[in-house]
């Protein structure tokens, strides 16, 4: 098994968004990131084109996804430490006695309990899954997201046993 890898720092790969982690003595103070996407896709090498997949396919996705998340305020929409309301005019949520009110094309509701590094690689990890189609050599996918440079967290998708 071969694989190919995409870094999202050195492909320009990048987004900036601000969250809060509950219950965090320091994150849980609203703050942002720089982010960075990666993927990393194992499979075997096709002998008809001499790849796994096309890079390009894979850096198309991480940036459509990029694209989707950055210069957004993350809310964690199934968090059983917020309290979330959406409303017309914007996103409300309450941590703890903190009342955050949003604008709401600056809020981003994502369907995860928390807006980690760990919950977010999911979240990007599964928007990759439904943008690409991935052929029958690609066997794995791995998805990284980093808050900074060398601080991140990966996912990891079954394709084919």
């Amino acid at each position: 098994m071969a694989s190919i890898r995409v870094d999202g720092w050195r492909s320009g790969i990048r987004f900036d968004a601000a969250h809060v982690i509950p219950h965090h003595p320091k994150c849980g103070r609203l703050h942002g990131h720089t982010y960075a996407l990666h993927a990393e896709v194992h499979g075997d090498v096709d002998p008809a084109t001499g790849f796994i997949l096309d890079f390009g396919t894979v850096k198309d996705a991480l940036r459509q996804v990029a694209d989707e998340l950055d210069h957004h305020v993350l809310v964690q929409a199934r968090s059983p430490h917020f309290s979330v309301k959406e409303g017309a005019e914007g996103v409300e949520f309450v941590i703890a006695k903190k009342r955050y009110h949003v604008p709401k094309p600056d809020a981003l509701l994502l369907p995860v309990e928390a807006t980690t590094a760990e919950a977010l690689a999911e979240f990007v990890a599964d928007r990759v899954l439904a943008i690409v189609d991935f052929p029958a050599t690609a066997r794995r996918l791995d998805v990284g997201i980093d808050e900074t440079y060398g601080k991140g967290a990966w996912a990891t998708r079954t394709l084919r046993a």
